[in-house]
């Protein structure tokens, strides 16, 4: 009996050993990294703002470039020999902020007598948004039944114009039955009822086109989504793509007061935390270099496991390394990032970086480790920011990276339309 309880004594002396060695704890530590967020992240992990000057211009360049559409007036008698023809020629198409979950889109067109333009129409309608999870991708579309309640608005003086067009055309005897006020008058009923009653007829083909280019598609690339809110930027015109992905991301987004208003450029916003777990699924996927040597150099068979995590206070970048054969080892360094790109060329940095934590014994020159890793991490975020594309009136655009910086806790990018 006092043999079997010294042998049990011995074995629990050995495992506790064990369980207590470097390799042991290297190895846990490594696994803690990579296992997950302990605790779900608050905010949004990618935040994408689309300024509607953005998609205005490259819809009403679609738009415009339909060409003139005919368009015929119910008149009889003489004024229709002497009407000439009168066509619907494409100008603007517009988005506006509108109720949650849906975009106002205002569509301006004019109306030509012959070569002349006799007045504006405009059309208010709204388009829906929607998220497709299977393509990562936030989709704006106009239904049929938004486009068959269209009604065009009219100016008043749209009847008098014209008939102010026509005058010179109209016979000398026919003047002596009708005056020019009169014929403006007749007019302004014969376009309304065409207009009022008849427009998603007889404008058909304008509204197929507005429908068709209003659908778009904004595609996230290969990012891992788990879900995709949108909505209006308060009073500002554009629109908040968030996103939160699917993997261990430790904390989202700061917070802010109020985003810039933009004009031609798309921000998207990205956590620390984000860039980190970005980072480390690249590695594990083989899109980024897991193993380094001594030197901080990308070997296949190097001797260090590479990861990366984002943590609060001053130094909040962490790059942790493990040696797990040998004489094992694992380092927690710290630093503060820094970022910049102009002109294309990307410039990063990590301040004051130190030493965090240690298991284990090794001599490591911190600057080569944050220069080497850091900078494969931010260049990976870059292609995958880059990677972002809009599909409008049937095409693909890609977005191309023109600055890039860091802000308070966020990595903050703008890409404009390639």
């Amino acid at each position: 009996m006092r043999q079997s309880v010294f042998i049990a004594a011995v074995l629990l002396m050995l495992i506790g050993t064990a369980c207590s060695s470097p390799c042991v704890r290297v190895e846990k530590a490594r696994q803690n990294l990579f296992s997950g967020a302990k605790t779900p992240a608050t905010g949004p992990h990618v935040e994408v703002v689309v300024p509607f000057a953005v998609l205005d211009k490259e819809m009403t360049a679609a738009f415009k470039g339909n060409g003139d559409i005919p368009l015929s007036l119910p008149v009889s008698g003489p004024l229709k020999q002497l009407l000439p023809p009168l066509a619907l020629r494409p100008q603007s198409i517009k988005l506006r902020t509108a109720q949650a979950a849906r975009i106002g889109v205002l569509v301006r067109a004019d109306v030509l007598l012959g070569k002349e333009t006799l007045f504006s129409l405009s059309v208010d309608t709204e388009a829906q948004l929607t998220v497709d999870r299977k393509t990562n991708s936030a989709i704006l579309a106009v239904s049929g039944e938004d486009l068959q309640s269209v009604r065009p608005h009219l100016p008043a003086d749209a009847g008098a114009r014209l008939a102010k067009s026509v005058w010179p055309l109209v016979p000398t005897l026919l003047r002596a039955t009708v005056s020019k006020k009169s014929l403006g008058k007749q007019f302004q009923r014969t376009l309304s009822q065409l207009l009022e009653k008849d427009f998603t007829l007889t404008a058909a083909p304008m509204l197929k086109d507005v429908g068709r280019i209003v659908s778009s598609k904004f595609s996230l690339g290969a990012l891992p989504v788990q879900e995709i809110r949108l909505r209006p930027d308060g009073k500002n015109p554009q629109l908040v793509v968030e996103v939160d992905l699917s993997l261990p991301v430790t904390s989202g987004l700061p917070k802010v007061g109020k985003h810039p208003l933009l004009k031609n450029d798309v921000l998207i916003r990205a956590s620390g935390a984000t860039i980190a777990a970005l980072a480390n699924r690249a590695m594990e996927d083989g899109d980024l270099p897991a193993r380094y040597d001594e030197k901080g150099k990308p070997t296949p068979n190097g001797p260090f496991r590479a990861g990366l995590s984002w943590d609060s206070g001053k130094r909040p970048l962490r790059i942790h390394l493990f040696r797990e054969e040998g004489q094992c080892v694992a380092v927690t360094l710290a630093g503060r990032p820094t970022l910049q790109l102009n002109k294309g060329r990307l410039t990063v940095g990590v301040e004051d970086a130190t030493v965090a934590e240690t298991t284990g014994e090794v001599a490591l020159q911190t600057a080569i480790w944050f220069r080497s890793l850091w900078s494969k991490a931010i260049s990976f975020s870059r292609s995958t920011a880059g990677a972002t594309e809009l599909t409008l009136a049937g095409k693909k655009r890609r977005f191309a990276v023109k600055q890039a910086g860091y802000d308070g806790g966020a990595f903050v990018f703008r890409v404009g339309l390639e």
